[in-house]
This record gives C-alpha cells, sequence and structure tokens, in this order.
C-alpha cells in the first residue's frame, strides 16, 4: 500500500519516490504527496520526473494510482516528484473555506444540512438543504471572516466511533467503514467536521472569504458559491461595482437598492398579469368575420 504522505503534511509537494508499478499510463509509487481526491474535493496533478500526472485515484487494491500519460518510467527507478503547488494551495483553503462557510451558516439556520460539496480550482460551493436569506449569508460571512482575522488553529485528530466528543462533530458514519479511521478537522473551537482531507493550518491562511452566488440545485438544495483569498477580493470588488452601477441606474440610496428592484420586479409583474387579462378580455370580445369568402 502506498505511504500517504499528504496525510502526515499537506505542504509537502516535493519528494522522492520508487515506481511500483506501471500499467500503461499507470503508475504507483512507494510513497506520495498527490492527494488522491475525495470529500468534495479534486485530485492534485503535477509532474513524477518529466512526466505530467493528469489525474490521482485510489485502485480496487486501495494503492493510489498516478494517470500519466505516454510516462517512460520504469518498476525500481527511484524518481523526483512535484505536486502542483499552487494548485494544491487553492485547493486547500478551498476546502478549509468550505469547513469555515458552513459552519458559520449553520449558526444562522438552524436544522441546516450539508448535502455535497465541490473544490476545485474553477469552482467551489457547498449545496445545503435549505434555502438561506442574504441577510443569514451576510452574518455568516460575517462570523468567518471574523475567524479568519483571529488566525485559529486547523488541527486533525483521530476519534473512535465510540467517542463521546464525537457527538459535536459534523459526521455521516454510515458513510464510514468500521475499520476506517474518523479523522476529526477543526477550526479553533468553533467548528468540528469528520474529514480525511487536506487543510491549511490556520486560518489567516484563508485571508478573506466572499460569498458570491446562489442557485437552486433542483431536488438536492441550494448551491452557496464562495471564493477565498485574492479571488474573494477580485470577486468583491467586482460585485460592488455591479451594486454601485445598479443603484446609479435605479436612481436610489445604496441601501434602499433591494427594496427598489423588488418593487421594480412586483411592478413589473403586476402589469405583465394586467396585460395578460387584457389581452384575454380582447380576444373573448371578438366576433367572426368573413374575409374573401373565409
Amino acid at each position: 500500500m502506498t505511504d500517504e504522505i499528504f496525510r502526515h503534511d499537506g505542504y509537502i509537494f516535493d519528494f522522492e519516490a520508487h515506481v511500483v508499478a506501471v500499467n500503461g499510463d499507470d503508475v504507483i509509487l512507494d510513497c506520495t504527496a498527490f492527494y488522491p481526491g475525495g470529500g468534495g474535493q479534486v485530485c492534485d496533478t503535477g509532474m513524477i520526473r518529466d512526466c505530467k500526472v493528469t489525474e490521482v485515484f485510489y485502485d480496487k487494491d486501495n494503492d493510489i494510482v498516478h494517470r500519466c500519460p505516454k510516462n517512460n518510467l520504469q518498476v525500481g527507478e527511484l524518481v523526483w516528484c512535484q505536486v502542483d503547488w499552487d494548485r494544491r494551495y487553492d485547493l486547500m483553503r478551498g476546502h478549509t473555506g468550505e469547513h469555515l462557510l458552513f459552519g458559520s451558516l449553520q449558526r444562522q439556520c438552524e436544522g441546516l444540512g450539508i448535502v455535497k460539496i465541490f473544490i476545485s480550482p474553477d469552482t467551489k460551493y457547498v449545496i445545503v438543504n435549505q434555502d438561506l436569506t442574504w441577510e443569514q449569508i451576510r452574518a455568516a460571512e460575517d462570523f468567518a471572516n471574523k475567524a479568519i482575522a483571529d488566525n485559529l488553529s486547523i488541527t486533525h485528530s483521530i476519534m473512535d466511533r465510540d467517542d463521546p466528543e464525537l457527538e459535536k462533530v459534523r459526521i455521516k458514519l454510515d458513510r464510514i467503514g468500521e475499520d476506517e479511521e474518523i479523522t476529526v478537522v477543526a477550526i479553533g473551537d468553533i467548528d468540528y467536521s469528520a474529514c480525511s482531507g487536506v487543510h491549511v493550518l490556520e486560518t489567516s491562511e484563508l485571508e478573506m472569504l466572499v460569498v458570491d452566488r446562489k442557485v437552486k440545485a433542483g431536488k438536492e438544495g441550494y448551491e452557496i458559491h464562495f471564493k477565498v483569498g485574492e479571488a474573494a477580493k477580485r470577486s468583491a470588488i467586482s460585485l460592488s461595482s455591479i451594486a454601485l452601477e445598479v443603484v446609479d441606474v435605479i436612481g436610489c440610496k445604496n441601501e434602499d437598492a433591494a427594496k427598489a428592484v423588488a418593487n421594480m420586479k412586483h411592478s413589473s409583474e403586476l402589469k405583465d398579469r394586467l396585460l395578460k387579462d387584457a389581452t384575454k378580455q380582447i380576444v373573448r370580445n371578438l366576433r367572426p368575420e368573413t374575409v374573401q369568402g373565409t
């Protein structure tokens, strides 16, 4: 079985390893820092010597497979490997941000449940089972960013299934095998979640967290999209510019924008309904005419 370096230290991104097996594009090493994905987070990519690693995953024997198209690697070779650190660090911050965001949202909405998460370089979101108001989301953002400013420590621990402390942990025991370890990620003393992914060590590494989108996710619930770090800052500036432009077009005060737009929407819907009713009435009042014998 592959020694999983990322379990011990998520900040190691270059390492030496021996090639254990090669099956076409698929390569197995005796140890690896490449995270194979899991818990909604996509896998790492990078290089094994001069061969690109495009995908990483567990096989049926629970070994970690590195997909290296057209590689020239040989069994027994000692090779230098490198994880794409910028990508990995973005994913680590995104996964940690998801824990912090959901824990913050739960404080605003009693009974809120998590359905699914997705963390990739391009998209980061959590699907929850209830709708949330923007007031609740803003309060959750404030709580999360306060935790970031407080620079809370993020720790990992192993718990037994019968540990009484497991009661305060977000966990779905039915998804964890009887013989599997339960890894718990704690953000200070404000959030505890069972997760085997890779995370940062301190909340300050997130820099900033911004929710930039909320959409219906079919029967699953609602997608809450978010960004962290520089991406969050850029998103906040962009959303601010859009909001100010809308306020300028409407011609109202910033704090009245949501109410003004709601009134405009109501007025437009009322006019559409009146027009539809008037059209039906006109059609009902039409009398047949003969046109060129028809």
